[in-house]
């Protein structure tokens, strides 16, 4: 499933942009409407403890809507692993990261 594997890199890039600390790299993953919900300010906020991200895995596209694919996965935020899931839209050719769980 070819098309399956690039929702799960966006959520992959996505995470790994956070676990790096590149909080407005991440940013700019997200989807214009996840955008205009959250400014820079607010999710730079949000992902203040990102650094704290020990390990993540994205391998399954559970649901495709007419317009959401769902990817799902296991973080794990200072060595504790829990299930994240994750809304992402194609748009422009690109997976755009539209709803996420809070992850730290």
């Amino acid at each position: 499933y070819p098309l399956a594997q690039e929702p799960i890199e966006a959520v992959n890039g996505f995470v790994a942009h956070l676990d790096d600390g590149e909080i407005s790299e991440a940013y700019e993953l997200l989807c214009p409407e996840a955008r205009e919900a959250v400014s820079l300010e607010q999710f730079t906020e949000d992902f203040a403890l990102a650094d704290q991200i020990t390990g993540y895995t994205f391998l399954s596209v559970i649901t495709t809507s007419g317009f959401f694919t769902t990817v799902t996965g296991t973080i794990e935020v200072d060595g504790n692993r829990r299930a994240a899931t994750f809304d992402v839209r194609e748009q422009d050719g690109q997976y755009r990261i539209c709803s996420y769980d809070r992850l730290v």
